[in-house]
């Protein structure tokens, strides 16, 4: 038995804390400006890859991974690298022409995917022999019609097994031609008697589409209690459209100063617009204060009589002159009227490729960074992010 001295600290127990960390994230030592990335905003809970611009945490590790500032401005901690080259450091045979990689990034960009959705397609068509196949304006023609027959979740399981499609695919259909919302819901159309269901047909485009009345929309009502408390990177407040709210009896005597105003808040509106969809959509509210509260259309209506139709055209018409090559995805959103017609609701698909918004003959891509519409101007900065994002729009 082994006996210990006494002493004045005999009857004490020191107990000490040393920092644990999760050995899965990369130390601040292996990351370097320029490494590709995994990261993920924990307050936010969403992830997403893109180029390390600045290594924010000074210390060695962090629990939740080291947090950088990306090219794309987002904030956020690191999860992995994506582009490890640790292993090919010493391989003095492993050099890239920066020049060159920069001009045919396209090309090495598409040979990846092409790379990894052969491999995709191999394994999704054993059970979806149609994966990744081209929807034709006849079968869509086909979905539509027999969706309107009986626009139920159940006949969406039936359409897969008629179609040959995922029920998926059914559903991402479906939500492109407005018969579902961004969440899945059926928009009930035909419960309106005004509602004329037409085939256009012409060489150039064949589709089923709901048609009201010429002086007549889908009368969707979108709920108080819906609306979000907060703006982030899927929901936007607008006050109003093309009223400036508050006093405005400074603009009494100012028409050229009240017009200017106006054309700000409209090109607000489009830009918005442009950004949810350039993210991963979401829903504009126009009518709805900081807060989160209706606060009602007054000022906007009273040019229209109170008419929320009139209304809605004028402000899909104003969307118009900032996207003049962009009509289809114009005709996308789902528009909706707030409850006791207190406000309005656009609501935005995640685009298929990026949406430019055109002011003064200048392209100009926004996108959604938290509850910030964020202008690229850096041209680097939206390569890499059409790469991410939309990366089957680069073409060899």
């Amino acid at each position: 038995m082994v006996e210990f001295p006494r002493s004045s600290y005999h009857d004490h127990v020191f107990i000490y804390f040393v920092p644990c960390y999760d050995m899965k994230f990369p130390r601040r030592s292996e990351l370097n400006v320029g490494d590709h990335v995994l990261v993920k905003n924990h307050k936010q809970n969403t992830s997403e890859t893109g180029i390390i611009n600045n290594i924010l945490t000074k210390s060695e590790q962090h629990p939740q991974g080291i947090l950088v500032k990306l090219k794309s401005k987002t904030i956020a901690r690191v999860q992995k690298k994506i582009d490890d080259r640790r292993d090919k450091a010493d391989d003095t045979s492993f050099e890239i022409n920066q020049e060159t990689a920069k001009d045919d990034y396209k090309t090495i960009w598409a040979a990846i995917q092409a790379t990894k959705k052969s491999v995709t397609l191999e394994e999704r068509r054993k059970s979806d022999p149609n994966a990744y196949n081209k929807w034709t304006e006849t079968e869509e023609e086909e979905l539509i019609q027999k969706f309107i027959l009986n626009p139920t979740h159940h006949s969406i399981e039936k359409l897969s097994e008629e179609l040959g499609r995922s029920k998926g695919g059914i559903r991402a259909r479906l939500t492109k031609k407005g018969l579902l919302d961004l969440d899945g819901n059926i928009i009930k159309l035909l419960s309106n008697p005004k509602i004329e269901i037409r085939l256009k047909t012409s060489e150039s485009n064949i589709n089923q589409f709901v048609k009201l009345s010429d002086d007549k929309f889908p009368q969707k009502i979108f709920p108080k209690n819906k609306i979000p408390k907060d703006e982030d990177d899927q929901n936007e407040f607008k006050s109003s459209h093309h009223t400036p709210t508050g006093d405005v009896s400074k603009f009494k005597n100012n028409q050229e100063g009240l017009a200017n105003i106006s054309n700000t808040l409209k090109m607000e509106v489009a830009i918005t617009i442009s950004a949810l969809a350039n993210k991963k959509g979401g829903r504009l509210f126009i009518g709805v204060n900081d807060d989160g509260n209706p606060i009602g259309l007054d000022g906007d209506l009273k040019k229209f009589n109170g008419n929320f139709d009139s209304y809605r055209r004028h402000v899909i018409d104003g969307l118009s002159k900032f996207f003049p090559n962009d009509k289809p995805f114009l005709t996308s959103i789902n528009w909706y009227i707030g409850e006791d017609k207190k406000f309005l609701v656009a609501e935005v698909g995640s685009g298929i490729k990026p949406i430019y918004l055109t002011f003064k003959n200048e392209k100009r891509l926004y996108v959604r960074n938290g509850p910030e519409s964020e202008l690229y101007t850096n041209p680097d900065d939206i390569i890499e992010y059409i790469k991410v994002r939309f990366p089957d729009t680069l073409s060899l």
